[in-house]
């Protein structure tokens, strides 16, 4: 298997962001540094956090945070309800060359 293109994502820090490379998932294309896709992961949420964190900052009244609470709470209610139940049209679209398990596993 050509490794060339999982070592790049590696490079750049985006190995857990991109679901496939080939048929495996792009975080293991290189497996003796395979378990570096945490810090993919953590580099997207240090970038992802801060810009869900502003707007939230700014709220001031308990109606307002206890709101916000509530819809994220239930988004991400149904999106675990979504992926759960429409995993094979999730797959389909994020992963189509993984098998389930690893596209769910890449997804979820």
């Amino acid at each position: 298997m050509n490794a060339v293109p999982g070592a790049l994502l590696f490079l750049v820090g985006i190995q857990g962001w991109i679901p496939a490379v080939g048929h495996t998932m792009a975080a293991f294309t290189l497996p003796t540094v395979a378990h570096l896709w945490s810090v993919s992961t953590e580099m997207f949420l240090y970038v992802v956090f801060p810009a869900m964190c502003m707007p939230i900052a700014k709220l001031r009244g308990v109606k307002g945070i206890v709101c916000t609470a509530l819809m994220s709470t239930a988004l991400s209610v149904a999106l675990h309800h979504l992926l759960l139940d429409h995993s094979a049209a999730v797959k389909a679209i994020v992963a189509p060359m993984l098998s389930d398990e690893a596209a769910m596993g890449w997804v979820g």
